[in-house]
Parts: C-alpha cells; sequence; structure tokens
C-alpha cells in the first residue's frame, strides 16, 4: 500500500511540478510584449500603402480580421477614427473588437489601437503596419503588435498560448499581403 502512495505522489509531483515551474517563472516575464515580425515584399512602397493603407482591404491581407467596417464616415484613415472589426486568432473563435486609429503617416505608417469589446486577458493592444522602400521594387514591411499582459496568469497565457500564436499571425498576414500584392 505504501509504494501505491508513493507512486501516486510521485505522479502527482510530475504532473503538477511542470504547471508550477511555468507560473513560477512567468511571474518574472515583463508584462508589455512586443511581437514584431519584418519581411521584404515585391512592390513599392506606394503600391503596399494603396493595400495596408486602406482600412477596406485589412481582410484581404491581415489573417486575422476577418470583417471591419467604418463607424460613421471613414473615407480616408485619420487618427481618431473608428472601425467596427470582428478578430479570429487561429481558428480560436470570432472576437468584436473596435479599431481606433492613432496615427497615419501617410505613404508609411498606420497605428491602432484595438479595444476590445468583451474582457480580455491583455490590455493596451496597439497593432501596426509600416512600410518602408528597400528600392524602387521593394518595400520593408513591418507588423508590430504592443500589448501588456497585466497578471501572472495572463502572462502564462501569454507565454504559453498567446504570443506564439500573435507571432504566427504576424508572419501570416505578412506573407498573405505579399500574395495579394501578387494578384
Amino acid at each position: 500500500m505504501r509504494v501505491g502512495v508513493i507512486g501516486l505522489g510521485l505522479g502527482l509531483t510530475l504532473v503538477a511540478l511542470p504547471g508550477a515551474l511555468l507560473v513560477m517563472s512567468a511571474v518574472n516575464d515583463p508584462s508589455e510584449v512586443v511581437v514584431e515580425e519584418t519581411l521584404t515584399i515585391s512592390g513599392s512602397p506606394e503600391r503596399v500603402w494603396a493595400v495596408v493603407g486602406d482600412p477596406a482591404q485589412r481582410a484581404r491581407w491581415n489573417t486575422w480580421v476577418k470583417e471591419i467596417e467604418p463607424i460613421g464616415d471613414a473615407s480616408a484613415p485619420d487618427p481618431g477614427q473608428r472601425y467596427r472589426s470582428t478578430l479570429e486568432l487561429g481558428g480560436r473563435g470570432r472576437l468584436p473588437v473596435e479599431h481606433h486609429v492613432t496615427e497615419v503617416t501617410a505613404g508609411r505608417a498606420l497605428v491602432w489601437q484595438v479595444q476590445f469589446t468583451t474582457g480580455a486577458a491583455v490590455e493596451d493592444l496597439i497593432e501596426g503596419v509600416h512600410v518602408a522602400e528597400v528600392d524602387a521594387a521593394a518595400s520593408r514591411v513591418t507588423y508590430r503588435l504592443t500589448y501588456r499582459a497585466p497578471t501572472v496568469l495572463s502572462r502564462v497565457a501569454n507565454r504559453v498560448m498567446l504570443e506564439p500564436a500573435l507571432r504566427d499571425l504576424a508572419q501570416q498576414s505578412l506573407s498573405q499581403l505579399a500574395r495579394v500584392l501578387g494578384e
């Protein structure tokens, strides 16, 4: 009987230990998270900007934006304009959000604050796309997400699921942008 109890205790320890170590290490993770990916794409900055600078085209290239529509009159993105969006991250269901334009540098940068309409494990999510000229026929496009994971549990979720999923999202979105520009 004692062998069984010792074996059970050892088994539970082996199961619980990785989780405990993950939580302990997440305590020291920074609450500010930056996910950034860059890709050189065929196409002049003007051609790339015609796609990334047009909110109506976001669902064509940004793999987590499934729907987007302006709230009010929004012919071209300007700081303060808002868009109602539906996001989907890795097949985990759809999430309604609002995108608020915070910065536009014509032909070069478009930055949004993502406002969750329902609870989320992260705060202060900022999404930005930056376009730089490599040469007349190519552009370097940087997709950047910054956010806060304020609690230990949100940092655990960030380490295990969210940050890897957002990194994949950024890479897939840039690849999709290259495909859209190749059409």
